[in-house]
């Protein structure tokens, strides 16, 4: 992917839709969120905060929205938004929260894509599949607070820290250029008993002053990593 520079929504919704041919149709993005505000609408949801990211010359959009649901005093749910109008991408949207002490963004899932191919995707049709993802992804949220919930009940050891942050490094999930933030926030704790929550805010705290995908990508290797050396946690959760 390019590189993704800062956009207001008039810029996004000001981005040229390119001509439709018989087996393709752009969604423009300013139609994707028009959809998604009108889901919401429809969902109870009333958007907060919204914040978008272009590349490849405009054809590719992200965005990230904080709804306001007033459900958690720790978390704020959020929805990733993604889109393409030059077949790079298809449309989808990703669940995931902020942790309100700390304003660190994480993701639960993958995006769930509405559909690659968009021929014949109506203006009610596309707000049909919004509303669904949005629901799925409400739901998705409430399962990813519980999780991180349970992080803080899971002692690790200092030893288990660094075996853990030398495999995030490997993973590129904590890069070289990041180690010093999380290296000063995992020391900010000033404990000797750490959590596994203590070590995940410390990593996603590293990824503050990533694009809108990069943070959605490390979030996905960092989950993966985390139940690959936890997996009872997730089974737990799936009693």
């Amino acid at each position: 992917m390019s590189h993704a520079q800062i956009a207001t929504r008039q810029e996004i919704e000001n981005v040229p839709i390119p001509p439709s041919s018989p087996s393709y149709r752009p969604i423009g993005h300013g139609q994707l969120v028009y959809a998604m505000e009108s889901s919401l609408d429809k969902s109870g949801l009333k958007l907060g905060s919204e914040s978008y990211e272009l590349a490849r010359g405009g054809n590719q959009m992200f965005g990230l929205w904080s709804i306001n649901d007033g459900d958690s005093e720790l978390y704020n749910f959020n929805i990733g938004l993604r889109n393409s109008m030059d077949k790079t991408l298809p449309v989808g949207i990703a669940s995931g929260v902020t942790v309100m002490a700390c304003s660190n963004l994480i993701f639960t899932g993958e995006f769930v894509v509405f559909r690659k191919h968009t021929k014949g995707l109506t203006s009610e049709l596309l707000t049909e599949l919004c509303l669904r993802a949005v629901e799925n992804a409400y739901d998705q949220s409430t399962t990813l607070t519980i999780w991180l919930d349970s992080l803080s009940c899971v002692r690790i050891s200092e030893e288990m820290i660094h075996a853990l942050t030398y495999k995030a490094m490997v993973n590129n999930i904590l890069p070289p250029k990041s180690f010093k933030s999380y290296h000063n926030r995992i020391e900010s704790f000033g404990t000797s008993q750490y959590s596994l929550f203590h070590w995940h805010d410390a990593i996603t705290w590293s990824m503050k002053n990533n694009s809108l995908p990069r943070i959605h990508s490390k979030n996905m290797g960092l989950n993966t990593l985390i139940d690959n050396e936890f997996p009872f946690i997730r089974k737990t959760l799936e009693i």
